[in-house]
C-alpha cells in the first residue's frame, strides 16, 4: 500500500510540474497514465527508487526563500558535499543545523570559512 502511495504522488508531483496549466479532468486522466507507467516500470525493475529527491532539491526545501543565500559543491558523483553561505541566517541556522543534520550534515564553524559538510 505504501509503494502505491508514494507512486501516487511522484504522479501527482510530475503532473503538476510539467502540466501546470491542465484542466482538473484531464489532470487525473493524465496521473493515473503516469501511475500506471511507474507501476509497469517497477514490475519490470526498470524503475529502482521512486520517490528520492536528489541533494540539491532536499537542500533547497530545506532552506526555502533563504536558498539564495548559500553555495553548493559537489563531489564527483553529483551529490552536494558542502553548503557554503553566503548570506546571513541569523537564529535561523540553529533551525537548519537540525533539519540538515537529518541530511548528514554537519556544521562547521571556523570565521569566514564556516559551512555544512556531508558527513
Amino acid at each position: 500500500m505504501v509503494k502505491l502511495e508514494k507512486i501516487y504522488s511522484e504522479a501527482v508531483k510530475f503532473v503538476e510540474e510539467k502540466f501546470p496549466n491542465i484542466d482538473e479532468k484531464e489532470k487525473r486522466i493524465t496521473i493515473l497514465a503516469v501511475m500506471k507507467m511507474l507501476l509497469e516500470l517497477s514490475k519490470n525493475g526498470d524503475l529502482l527508487i521512486i520517490g528520492v529527491q536528489d541533494d540539491a532539491s532536499k537542500i533547497q526545501e530545506i532552506f526555502g526563500e533563504d536558498y539564495r543565500k548559500i553555495a553548493l559543491k559537489f563531489n564527483d558523483k553529483g551529490s552536494v558535499s558542502k553548503i557554503v553561505p553566503i548570506g546571513w541566517f541569523g537564529k535561523k541556522r540553529i533551525e537548519l543545523n537540525e533539519k540538515l543534520k537529518v541530511e548528514g550534515y554537519k556544521w562547521i564553524s571556523d570565521k569566514r570559512k564556516s559551512r555544512w559538510i556531508k558527513q
